[in-house]
């Protein structure tokens, strides 16, 4: 019978080799539930082997003096690690059901520990009076009174187990639960068989492939682990947050956002850029351990890292400067002149934000409400306005529609060689009862989290229209007004069939309306944009690039657009004064005039930039300066 148990015993062994290189191979190395496992794996191996070298050192009584000692020294080694494994097993699954902070509770821990700290004390106990088990010259291994305790105390974690696996499957996935509770039930029937007849050891294989399930439908890389990094990954974080969620338990949630990882990414390359992410991940990890603290983080790309606090009272503002000098200090990467633009903010759960799909949402979209600090708590930027509008976009638009408070402007675009304003650019804003005067600016950054602005577009648009149509453009003196293009507008299919019914309702000749687009926004987007943009041109309509020279621009593909205006960012226009950069925009004007496009610099809120800009040869202009010069010459005369 010893016989057949070697095999069984042996077939597990490389079971678990494999399942521990396969772990460490897909890199689940990191996060509480991860080290767990692997720690169950290693004590695993160690029982199988254990157990194995002692059913061979007992196969053929009479045994000698050495064979007894070496299978006192492994049944020890197996009832110590076997039994550790059982232990474990019950803090892995609080871990993986994300409710390991009820550990913290004395009680808990009482009822984790204590079954194992009664093994250890019958072992001990064993040594001097073989009250669990012996070893004779003649019988070989043989089982003592004591021993029913032993499976008394793994009964207890059955129960526990099976008890947590009853309350905690909305923490877990059907497949995750099933594999996490066939230990159990395989583990039953496992040492029944050995309770039966002490000979036959199949608690090692059946624990074995038990484990096989939970590396299969537990332990998902594709879930656990940003591949390219190889730090615990989003889909993580957003698991525990629900597990978290589900629980009760309350915790304070750090999110960071490198708001210019593209940037760095292609000055970086590829693997330079995710081993900077790896180097910064270790480091706060670092940080946190020497600080004690109980935490877990997350890498989501292309820049966000989240970080779980169990301690809510702990304020992280103290360590973004150590975090950083200590990255700077160990990380030779740190110093080659990157420049990374970091915000981060800290959300106490679910006290300001109740639920965990809350928390994904204004994770990806917290930046587009910061200002120029690193740092911000959750609250701050709750109280900004945009944030509101934000919560309230869709009821804002409708009552902008619906009471007619959408209300147009006209930015005007002075010509030096005219003497006056040529044409003008149209700005929209929404006067609202609850906040007041929105501008476009302000919508765009609450659009930006996740709303819409296609009915107030689509109604500015026919503003537009009517404007020029019933002699607007005109009794203003303008030639034609610039219509800012938006990406969600341009895309739609139907936009260019919008545009064609808008012309023949105010009767508009296309050569009154000019549409601005962004070369940023035109290379990102799809089909649909270009091909609309296209037959904008082809219809007739002015078409001008906005914010040129801003991000890496393109020139050969700047002379395939069907553009006859660029509008410079009005950055490059206000860093004029440095030399570097004032050389840039005089050569950048003077290619562009050279290509026969008309250039236009916003931004002029001074007469020094006036002078500086019409000796660079530009002669159109826009700005708080040409609106002040309008009024003056309009008093005058």
């Amino acid at each position: 019978m010893f016989r057949t148990s070697l095999i069984f015993i042996g077939s597990s062994i490389p079971i678990f080799v494999v399942l521990t290189i396969a772990t460490i191979s897909r890199r689940l190395t990191k996060g509480r539930s991860n080290v767990l496992f692997l720690v169950i794996l290693w004590l695993s191996i160690f029982a199988s082997i254990s157990d194995f070298l002692n059913a061979y050192a007992v196969l053929d009584p009479p045994l000698s003096e050495w064979e007894i000692s070496v299978a006192y020294i492994f049944n020890y080694v197996y009832f110590f690690t076997r039994h550790a494994v059982n232990m474990l097993y019950i803090a892995y699954m609080y871990a993986v059901t994300g409710t390991w902070f009820k550990t913290k509770k004395i009680y808990v821990k009482l009822l984790i520990a204590l079954p194992y700290s009664v093994v250890c004390a019958l072992l001990f106990m064993n040594m001097k009076t073989s009250y669990v088990f012996t070893v004779t010259k003649d019988e070989g291994y043989a089982r003592g009174d004591g021993i029913i305790w032993l499976y008394i105390m793994a009964a207890m974690y059955l129960i526990y187990g099976v008890y947590m696996l009853a309350t905690k499957r909305k923490q877990l996935r059907l497949s995750e639960w099933l594999s996490l509770s066939s230990i159990y039930f395989l583990n039953i029937i496992g040492i029944g068989i050995q309770f039966v007849n002490s000979t036959l050891l199949v608690e090692n294989y059946f624990t074995a492939i038990t484990l096989l399930f939970v590396v299969l439908y537990v332990q998902k890389p594709e879930i656990q682990i940003d591949l390219n990094t190889g730090l615990p990954g989003y889909f993580a974080f957003r698991d525990e947050i629900k597990k978290i969620e589900t629980s009760g338990q309350r915790v304070q949630v750090i999110i960071a956002s490198i708001t210019n990882s593209d940037e760095l990414r292609r000055y970086l390359g590829e693997k330079g850029f995710f081993d900077y992410i790896y180097a910064f991940g270790r480091t706060i990890s670092t940080f946190g351990r020497r600080e004690k603290l109980h935490f877990e983080y997350f890498y989501e790309d292309p820049g966000n890292i989240y970080v779980i606090l169990e301690e809510m009272d702990y304020n992280p503002v103290q360590a973004i400067p150590q975090i950083r000098d200590s990255f700077r200090k160990n990380n030779p990467i740190a110093d080659i002149g990157v420049r990374v633009d970091l915000k981060a903010v800290s959300i106490m759960f679910p006290k300001d934000i109740p639920t965990a799909a809350e928390i994904i949402t204004f994770g990806h979209n917290f930046t587009r409400f910061v200002g120029s600090k690193i740092f911000y708590h959750a609250p701050q930027i709750f109280d900004r306005s945009e944030y509101q509008i934000s919560m309230k976009l869709d009821e804002v638009l409708k009552r902008g529609v619906s009471e007619e408070r959408i209300r147009l402007g006209f930015d005007p675009i002075w010509s030096v060689k005219e003497d006056r304003a040529v044409f003008a650019e149209v700005s929209a804003a929404i006067d609202d009862e609850e906040f007041g005067i929105i501008d476009e600016e302000t919508l765009e950054v609450a659009a930006g989290a996740g709303g819409s602005l296609t009915i107030f577009e689509e109604n500015v648009l026919e503003q537009v229209f009517s404007y020029v149509g019933t002699g607007g453009l005109a009794k203003d003196g303008f030639s034609y007004v610039v219509m800012p293009l938006s990406a969600g507008l341009a895309m739609q299919k139907s936009f260019t069939d919008l545009i064609w019914n808008l012309r023949g309702r105010y009767g508009v000749h296309p050569e009154h309306i000019c549409f601005a687009f962004r070369e940023s926004v035109y290379n990102t987007m799809g089909e649909n944009y270009e091909e609309n943009i296209n037959k904008l041109s082809i219809q007739g309509y002015r078409l001008a690039l906005d914010g040129y020279g801003r991000g890496y621009t393109d020139i050969t593909h700047l002379s395939r657009l069907p553009v006859s205006t660029i509008v410079i960012d009005n950055v490059l226009v206000n860093e004029a004064e440095a030399e570097k950069t004032g050389t840039l925009l005089r050569g950048t004007i003077r290619m562009l005039k050279e290509a026969d496009l008309s250039v236009v610099a916003p931004g002029v809120f001074d007469e020094e930039t006036y002078n500086m800009l019409i000796g660079m040869g530009c002669d159109l202009m826009q700005g708080q300066f040409i609106n002040d010069r309008m009024k003056k010459k309009e008093e005058e005369s």
